[in-house]
């Protein structure tokens, strides 16, 4: 027995029982000391005929004049064994999976023998973790790795992983939790073993301000093919979303975003997307997938924006919205009734509409300071609005 530093507290005396369960075996009396109660002891045994010092699994926590055990129902203590397994790795892709256990099984100490050719890693539904070289650690919903299941690994050049190289003696961060579907948004389940086909997308919301407990989605024609919840990123102060997703197809389906509120318990669409391709990695932390053009609902009427900025020097955007399809004109005036600029003249789709006037009139002339007129016509209607050119 011994403590902490190593300082032998106890040698255990071999005893033979005459009678009992354990008649005619070894067992071990081994008297404890220490001076506090609630001394962590841990234990070695040494094997003579191979002149060799084995650890032990257990500890004890010494209690005064405690009693463990007798010659009838002795403590059993185990040997400790260790595996080494040596996996060759190939520059790209790699499958891995283990098949022992550890005190430490966070991604960082497992992966920690490959250094910085490893830089990224996945599960087919745990979460994935990135690799960020200039700070030293692996971030992402993917904490541990546990024994018995398959992971991918991205490697930027050879190596050879050795499991377990490393000492540990707690287990870390859990890994990513399945996200709880409010009623709201209880459509947007689906089970990842239907498809053959997995990527990570590494995306945040642009257009506003989100918060904890926040989802976005991934959609393929309103199939829902990926959720993840808002997490933090530590390394530059901000909150992004780390998304798997999933296929069937091996290249070319269209992947759209949908974003849910749960403060306000609103379900936002955007028009952004990403083509899927097999073990794709779009982005990380640092280059997220910004969604901020957020999808509109068909407009009803035609309608004409305040220009912005305004007052504008030298450009300024006219947004517009058209409700049915058909011929739409946006020109610029001055004052006095004179066409300066004629920005639209043509066939338009239904749906928003926006342009940038840089401020040069129909020869490319640079106009003067002053107040312009913008009058947006289409059929049956003509609107019109002021604004000032400020040099």
């Amino acid at each position: 027995a011994l403590d902490s530093d190593g300082n032998v507290r106890g040698v255990g005396l071999q005893l033979t029982p005459p009678f009992g369960p354990y008649e005619g075996t070894t067992v071990y009396e081994v008297q404890l000391r220490s001076n506090d109660a609630g001394d962590l002891l841990h234990f070695q045994y040494y094997d003579a005929s191979s002149d060799e010092v084995l650890d032990i699994s257990e500890t004890y926590e010494f209690v005064i004049n405690d009693i463990i055990g007798d010659v009838i129902t002795p403590w059993e203590l185990n040997i400790q064994t260790t595996v080494d397994l040596s996996i060759d790795l190939i520059s790209g892709w790699n499958w891995i999976s283990f098949n022992v256990d550890v005190e430490d099984n966070s991604t960082a100490s497992i992966l920690e023998s490959l250094g910085d050719a490893a830089i990224f890693i996945g599960s087919q539904s745990s979460g994935t973790a990135t690799y960020y070289p200039a700070y030293g650690q692996w971030l992402g919903g993917l904490s541990t790795l546990q024994p018995g299941n398959g992971y991918t690994l991205k490697m930027t050049g050879p190596g050879e992983l050795i499991y377990p190289e490393f000492d540990g003696l707690a287990r870390l961060d859990e890994n990513k939790q399945e996200v709880v579907l409010s009623k709201k948004i209880s459509d947007w389940d689906f089970h990842y073993g239907d498809y053959e086909f997995i990527g990570t997308i590494h995306t945040s919301i642009d257009s506003r301000i989100d918060f904890n407990g926040d989802v976005v989605g991934v959609f393929v024609d309103d199939e829902c093919r990926g959720i993840a919840e808002r997490m933090y990123f530590p390394f530059d102060d901000r909150y992004f979303y780390i998304i798997q997703v999933y296929s069937n197809v091996a290249d070319g389906e269209e992947m759209t975003f949908k974003y849910y509120d749960s403060t306000h318990d609103e379900v936002v669409e955007y028009t952004e997307s990403i083509e899927f391709t097999p073990d794709m990695v779009f982005g990380d932390g640092f280059n997220t997938f910004g969604l901020s053009r957020e999808a509109l609902p068909a407009p009803e009427e035609y309608n004409l924006s305040d220009a912005y900025p305004n007052p504008f020097n030298p450009t300024t955007t006219l947004s517009f919205s058209v409700p049915t399809e058909g011929v739409v004109s946006l020109n610029i005036y001055d004052m006095t009734g004179r066409l300066v600029s004629t920005l639209v003249d043509g066939n338009l789709e239904q749906g928003y509409h926006s342009i940038i006037w840089n401020g040069m009139d129909s020869n490319g002339h640079a106009v003067s300071s002053g107040m312009y007129i913008y009058s947006l016509k289409g059929e049956g209607v003509s609107i019109t609005k002021k604004m000032v050119m400020m040099k």
